[in-house]
């Protein structure tokens, strides 16, 4: 099964995670990392950007990206992010740099729904 598959399953509620684990206990649900690729963000007022990203991490409540390209956002702020193969809706819960300071910027997001592009 390709990683886009679990990804969508998972959102979807329709992917068994007995064979996953948390890698941070703190975690209420598991983490699955995912190739970077071209995707399209956009915000309610109209602003649209395309950037190379990777998710970091993704649950069904959320998703974390790192990204090529700063994008500052209010916590709060209506979101719309473009794979080739989803569409996922949500409210921005963090938009900052990278812990370390010079790796990539990182976005946060509370998903509401999501959307396959077939």
């Amino acid at each position: 099964m390709n990683t886009d598959q679990v990804l969508f399953d998972l959102l979807g509620g329709n992917f068994d995670l007995g064979s996953f684990s948390a890698l941070d206990s703190r975690r209420k649900e598991v983490r699955i990392p995912h190739e970077p690729e071209l995707v399209r963000i956009a915000t309610a007022d109209g602003e649209h950007l395309a950037v190379i990203a990777q998710v970091a991490n993704l649950s069904k409540s959320g998703i974390g990206l790192k990204l090529s390209k700063q994008l500052h956002l209010v916590a709060g702020t209506p979101l719309m992010v473009a794979f080739q193969w989803l569409i996922i809706t949500g409210i921005v819960r963090y938009s900052r740099q990278s812990k370390s300071g010079s790796g990539p910027f990182e976005l946060g997001l509370e998903i509401s729904s999501t959307e396959r592009i077939c």
